[in-house]
């Protein structure tokens, strides 16, 4: 006969072995259930990156592009956004923008009325158009980058019949503007069409080089963050799955360069020669480096403290680094997204031209009329009066020429690989 204390004692014993093995099950279905989540080492490409020394990245090549299908919608698709934080940011674009888009139309548009909006369409008659407005927004985003020929580009663009010009190139809506209450959404999108009439193929265009790159501040409008919670590229990868998002690079080193120029005008500083602009290229890098020594390279790409301690002297580096941006923008938009050289634009423009008009998905222009429009238009921006005669006084260094290419090289040649394109080493010589 067992006694009755013995008897307690095993019943207790099985069910702490029952549970035991009911919470292993429980683990391993979990775990395969997730098992198909990448690891951190699989992440393109941002958290490949790694600086290995002042002026390399120590980093496997960035993947392929990927072969992505392309959302066929006609409606924003906001549920991979933090919306909470969006809502902190920008509580009006969760108000004012439509749930579904009108059919038909190549920009992405609907109908406000006094009441709210909706994207239902209704006839146009005078009653209609008394109480409500047609609201769209970009189909094309010429994001970036700075000093890179953007100015002259766009000029181009809104030359085509289809493509409508906005009240100004760069509305700074995305990357600044809409972090601000007296910048309201409305505000941006009705400047986008500037009162001119909006038909089915009209195309809108949004010339903001700060889109592809910019969200200085994010950190203090968001403590205790570790990433940016609402980066430009899923905000309007969300809102418009369809958008064309054009970008326009050129050779780092000189972009870096003809910001510096621009910088200093704009400042009103009067170091600007070539003394100083070696100082604080040098300054610059440290900075840089540091920070990517501590955090590592894809944190410091978006480092508002580093951006600005640099930018105070006129030394935007971050704006070179075109591998920081270019393929998640190429990830998020596949076909939808394409990067043209500055270089090839300059030598080969009605090539470059057409080529982005098909892109576009715009009527083909007539080549002859485009030549003639090109043999009569000035070069926009090409340079500001002030920054050509700071440029006759002097040039940069030999040194520091070299110093910067070998800075900006290992992210040039991450870039070329991804685009599988050596154009985008822009011909440095090895070291």
């Amino acid at each position: 006969m067992v006694p009755k204390g013995l008897k307690a004692n095993v019943k207790v014993f099985l069910i702490l072995v029952s549970l035991i093995v009911l919470i292993k099950v429980a683990t391993v279905q979990f775990s395969s259930q997730y098992s198909s989540l990448p690891s951190e080492s699989s992440l393109p490409p941002e958290t490949n990156l790694r600086a290995k020394s002042s002026f390399s990245l120590d980093t496997d090549p960035i993947p392929s592009r990927p072969s992505q299908p392309q959302d066929d919608l006609n409606q924003p698709i906001l549920s991979h956004l933090n919306l909470k934080a969006l809502n902190q940011e920008t509580p009006d674009i969760l108000k004012e923008l439509s749930t579904e888009f009108l059919p038909g139309y190549k920009s992405f548009c609907w109908y406000r009325s006094s009441k709210g909006t909706t994207s239902e369409q209704k006839a146009t008659t005078n009653d209609h158009k008394a109480t409500t407005e047609l609201l769209c927004l970009p189909r094309v985003y010429l994001a970036g980058m700075p000093k890179c020929g953007t100015s002259d580009l766009f000029s181009k663009l809104v030359w085509h019949p289809d493509i409508v010009e906005p009240k100004q190139k760069e509305p700074q809506y995305w990357a600044r503007d809409r972090y601000h209450p007296d910048h309201p959404l409305l505000t941006y999108l009705r400047d986008l069409h500037a009162g001119k009439e909006i038909g089915q193929d009209s195309v809108l265009i949004d010339g903001s080089t700060t889109t592809l790159h910019y969200h200085r501040g994010w950190e203090w409008r968001h403590p205790g963050a570790k990433t940016i919670p609402v980066p430009n590229v899923d905000l309007i990868r969300g809102i418009t799955p369809r958008a064309k998002i054009l970008a326009i690079l050129r050779d780092p080193v000189e972009r870096l360069f003809s910001n510096y120029l621009m910088g200093m005008s704009i400042l009103g500083k009067k170091l600007n020669n070539a003394d100083h602009f070696r100082d604080s290229v040098v300054n610059a890098i440290e900075v840089y480096n540091q920070c990517v020594n501590g955090k590592g390279f894809r944190a410091c790409c978006f480092d508002s403290r580093v951006r600005k301690e640099n930018e105070s002297n006129g030394i935007y580096l971050h704006n070179g680094l075109y591998s920081c941006f270019v393929p998640e923008w190429d990830k998020k938009f596949g076909d939808n997204f394409m990067v043209v050289l500055l270089e090839e634009y300059k030598s080969s423009p009605i090539k470059v031209l057409m080529e982005i008009f098909d892109f576009l998905e715009v009527s083909k222009p007539d080549e002859e009329e485009l030549k003639s429009f090109l043999a009569t238009s000035k070069v926009q921006n090409s340079r500001s009066h002030r920054d050509q005669a700071t440029r006759n006084q002097f040039d940069m260094y030999q040194e520091t020429r070299l110093l910067l290419e070998d800075f900006y090289r290992p992210f040039n040649e991450n870039l070329a690989s991804y685009l599988n394109d050596e154009a985008f080493l822009f011909g440095y010589s090895n070291p």
